[in-house]
């Protein structure tokens, strides 16, 4: 069975998703947080896009967080990594992330990397 979701579903399904989704385009600067992402770290969407989400990683984790972002987005290859990311609260939580290139062809919209924090 084949369930085509419209979408405002997809965009409820991503937006509500317990998991903090982000996205950045191939130049690897971030430009789509969820819901869930905002609600973790306490700042709105125009605070994190581009590289503003990286005031949130611990300081200790910087290096080998940007290392790992980035060589994925040179050889555009699934990744995972375990870093620590400030909470809204002040406390930094560990997070494990894994994420993918997803290719989408249409005229108007370029390709784009999801990122999942689980």
């Amino acid at each position: 069975m084949v369930l085509n979701l419209t979408y405002s579903e997809y965009k409820a399904i991503v937006e509500f998703s317990p998991n903090m989704i982000w996205r950045s385009g191939l130049d690897a600067n971030c430009d789509y947080f969820n819901e869930t992402w905002l609600n973790f770290t306490g700042k709105k969407l125009n605070e994190e896009v581009g590289a503003g989400w990286l005031t949130r990683v611990h300081p200790d984790d910087m290096n080998f967080c940007m290392k790992t972002y980035l060589e994925s987005f040179q050889i555009r290859k699934a990744f995972e990594m375990e870093y620590r990311l400030m909470r809204h609260d002040g406390l930094c939580v560990g997070l494990m992330i894994e994420g993918f290139h997803l290719r989408i062809r249409t005229e108007n919209l370029p390709d784009k990397s999801v990122v999942v924090s689980m």
